[in-house]
């Protein structure tokens, strides 16, 4: 009989196999004790844009789609079983384990698949990304959006594909509505593609007046939309972000720091410049590198005349993992020695793997997620406080959302709670400081002084309560 000329099936690629462990490893990271955590003032306000944003939608389209709508529309589904930690951050955490398959995927068509298994391990692991997984907030959709944007504009420009770039640009319009901080995409597009142009080296097939124009005009006219409520009321901005309490370009690059992790950010910065002056690897790397280092550099520039925060550079991070990923692949694969590849695998393992490792057991155990522990404390309050009671927060807002009374915000402090008044309160007054922002620092010298401390074990809290049968006997209060 003649042999069968039926194909065999092709063998899966075992990269598929490994790259779903290292997801699902992923997903345990993020799922663990995700309702576990309290919620603090910016999960209160995107839990209430969730639940509002089809009246939004319906009333101001305008607003409700320039205010993180795609996240607000996830996390409205989950909340529909009902309002508490664990619904509210489902969709942020599913949406942060789909990540790594997305970047691996990502990496592999721009390098191989050993460097994106390196990535997609680095990812599962990284304690910045997990973090902002466990949170009700937009910023890791607006990574994966912003990500995946970048990534298709060089692909586009590589491999001369009108439908890559425009692709990046539905990314970029989706990134943009979730923050107008993903318009650093602008930036980077603008650095790369004038790098690429005016060097010497070989340029991308699709770099072209036709695709370039394309790509700028269309990015242009998405900020525009994006940002049109602060180009229509220019004080707004001013408003919102030129306020006292700014956080100095020194610790913008510490928190940066902090957040990617200084072996990351070593590794994928020299090797990043080593590889540069190889020709293989010139455009790629040049892109990461601007990728990475151009959110914090504008950042802490911005830092020194106006509001900013070390949280809007976590929109690099998966670059410099990426970066990271592509020196140890280059150092290992460069030693032909197997006793020195053993060596340096145990060193990437421990840098890379166990030391995340480490901090994440620190994050769940100790540092309560990050978190400061609002729920148990505002529910000791609602078992203890009477009716003419007065409640004082440095974060009121919160309380309201857990116990539903009223509170005075503490940063705001009226003046019924100076000094004197405080002296001659008529009604017991318990006040909750959380943290140190948004602390009045003369009401809390107060409190202290005639305050008595609430003994509370709760992270990162202090809980006084006054008294005013105790007042006269106070020396703060005698004349």
């Amino acid at each position: 009989m003649p042999p069968s000329t039926k194909r065999l099936p092709k063998a899966i690629n075992p990269s598929y196999f490994y790259v779903a462990l290292i997801t699902l490893f992923g997903a345990g990271l993020r799922l663990f004790r995700l309702g576990q955590w309290s919620l603090w003032v910016d999960e209160v306000f995107t839990i209430y844009a969730a639940q509002n944003f089809w009246r939004n939608l319906s009333e101001w389209p305008f607003f409700a789609l320039t205010e993180f709508p795609t996240t607000s529309i996830v996390m409205g589904f989950f909340l529909r079983n009902g309002v508490n930690e664990w619904n509210a951050r489902l969709g942020p955490a599913l949406i942060g384990v789909v990540t790594i398959p997305l970047v691996f995927l990502a990496v592999r068509k721009m390098f191989d698949q050993r460097v994106a298994l390196l990535t997609a391990v680095f990812l599962s692991v990284a304690p910045w990304h997990i973090h902002w997984s466990q949170n009700a907030r937009f910023y890791i959709l607006m990574l994966l959006f912003f990500t995946l944007a970048l990534f298709f504009f060089y692909f586009g420009l590589e491999e001369n594909k009108i439908g890559y770039i425009l692709f990046s640009l539905h990314l970029f319009g989706l990134a943009a509505t979730e923050r107008l901080l993903a318009g650093y995409f602008l930036p980077i597009i603008f650095i790369y593609t004038f790098l690429v142009w005016v060097l010497p080296n070989q340029k991308p097939s699709g770099l072209n007046f036709k695709n370039v124009g394309l790509l700028f005009g269309l990015a242009f006219i998405i900020i525009l939309f994006s940002g049109w409520t602060f180009i229509s009321e220019p004080g707004l901005w001013q408003d919102i972000y030129f306020i006292d309490n700014r956080v100095s370009p020194l610790n913008i690059i510490l928190q940066h720091v902090r957040g990617i992790d200084v072996h990351i950010l070593m590794v994928g910065f020299v090797g990043g410049a080593v590889l540069l002056f190889q020709q293989q690897y010139f455009r790629p790397v040049l892109f990461l590198l601007i990728s990475a280092l151009t959110p914090l550099l504008l950042t802490t520039g911005v830092s020194v005349f106006q509001f900013a925060h070390g949280r809007y550079t976590f929109l690099s991070l998966i670059f410099w993992l990426v970066l990271a990923a592509l020196a140890v692949f280059k150092l290992v694969e460069g030693n032909k020695q197997r006793s020195q590849a053993v060596m340096l695998g145990s060193i990437v393992i421990a840098l890379f793997i166990f030391v995340p490792l480490q901090e994440l057991y620190d994050y769940y155990t100790v540092e309560n997620g990050g978190r400061i522990e609002w729920k148990s404390t505002f529910f000791y309050l609602d078992e203890q406080i009477q009716p003419d009671d007065i409640l004082i927060s440095n974060d009121p807002i919160v309380g309201e959302f857990y116990i539903s009374e009223t509170f005075v915000d503490m940063h705001t402090v009226d003046s019924r709670f100076i000094e004197s008044a405080i002296c001659d309160l008529e009604n017991r007054a318990w006040v909750v400081m959380g943290g140190k922002s948004r602390i009045h620092s003369q009401f809390e010298r107060i409190i202290q002084e005639v305050g008595t401390a609430i003994e509370f074990n709760a992270h990162n809290i202090r809980l006084f309560v006054v008294e005013p049968a105790t007042l006269n006997a106070n020396l703060s209060c005698q004349t």
